[in-house]
């Protein structure tokens, strides 16, 4: 529920046009009474109105940290790369895990404003959903940045992989190779980084460079157990593709974990690809071909562009927004086919 003046006012026992001169930093409140008005709606989660001048801002050098999963090796580099970034520029983190969930979204950036965190660095969950409270935390004068995703609509810098550009990099080597029927398990088309890798693939389907039925393209969620049952109903096919291209790490290794299960031979009985990196395409037999993402990197782009907005005084808007290459690695898991 939004905390509202009323609220603060009945907290602190005082009324509301004294908590909205407050928050207001009006001349007409002691600065006592001020300060104390001004902790308590802090603490409560208060959203100033975006229209209003809100609270006066004051650097505390804490960053607050928005992740979709705490398990994901992923978003474990990218915070370790930020993690480097800001050390070093002596401040301090919140992590967050989201869990996925827009609900728990809202509640992680309520308390990131609750401590009065300079700046955010978040992977949101949607691209869609909760663009009015990231919006609210940039009118209340918190900078922000997303990584690896953004949200539509938010003028906030982003700094995201080249999520095209790799799925095109692996669909064409598979046609190099000559697979035509090729699968694709992807993710929950509620994440940017989802919609743009599945619509990357699609544009192979539609000019016909290759063939994929909707039994063979699925898009879950990011667990791992939606990788793996999708990777069994197209193994059950009569009629299956040749090959399988994993939107990324977590899908990938719950389509290893099915091919160990059922003893099916990679690259003889089907071939895979990867989007991202990870050390269990290293370990597995044969070693996994991919797109190798930076995450290290990203984490430190996105931290540095917040810190310099922090020099400058200027928020970080779509402008400053970063897209990183991605690398391919040619590794076992790709069968030529074809006489090609």
């Amino acid at each position: 529920m939004r905390v509202r003046l009323k609220d603060i006012a009945e907290k602190v026992g005082v009324s509301i046009s004294t908590v909205s001169r407050a928050l207001s930093d009006s001349k007409m409140i002691s600065e006592s009474t001020k300060k104390m008005i001004v902790k308590v709606a802090r603490d409560m989660g208060y959203f100033p109105d975006p229209h209003a001048r809100g609270l006066k801002k004051v650097r505390t050098r804490v960053v607050g940290i928005l992740i979709p999963e705490l398990d994901n090796l992923f978003f474990a580099e990218a915070v370790s790369g930020m993690e480097r970034a800001l050390f070093s520029a002596e401040h301090q983190i919140i992590l967050c895990s989201t869990r996925g969930d827009p609900k728990k979204e809202v509640q992680s950036i309520r308390v990131l404003m609750s401590h009065n965190v300079d700046g955010v660095l978040a992977a949101p969950v949607d691209y869609k959903a909760n663009k009015k409270y990231y919006n609210m935390l940039l009118s209340s004068g918190i900078h922000l940045v997303f990584f690896d995703r953004f949200v539509s609509s938010v003028d906030a810098a982003h700094v995201i992989s080249d999520n095209e550009g790799g799925i095109s990099t692996l669909v064409e080597y598979l046609i190099r190779m000559g697979h035509r029927k090729i699968g694709y398990i992807g993710l929950n088309l509620r994440i940017y980084t989802a919609k743009e890798r599945l619509k990357a693939f699609m544009k192979f389907v539609k000019n016909g460079k290759i063939e994929s039925r909707d039994e063979w393209i699925t898009h879950g969620e990011y667990a791992m157990e939606d990788a793996e049952r999708a990777v069994e109903k197209i193994l059950s096919l009569k009629d299956r593709p040749t090959a399988l291209v994993f939107a990324n790490n977590v899908a990938t290794l719950g389509g290893l974990k099915v091919f160990r299960r059922y003893g099916i031979k990679i690259p003889d009985e089907i071939s895979i690809v990867s989007f991202d990196d990870a050390h269990w395409n290293l370990v597995f037999d044969p070693p996994v071909t991919c797109v190798a993402q930076n995450p290290t990197q990203m984490g430190l782009f996105a931290a540095t562009i917040l810190l310099d907005s922090f020099t400058s005084n200027e928020k970080p808007g779509v402008d400053k927004s970063v897209v990183i290459k991605t690398k391919f690695i040619e590794r076992g898991s790709v069968k030529r086919i074809g006489g090609v």
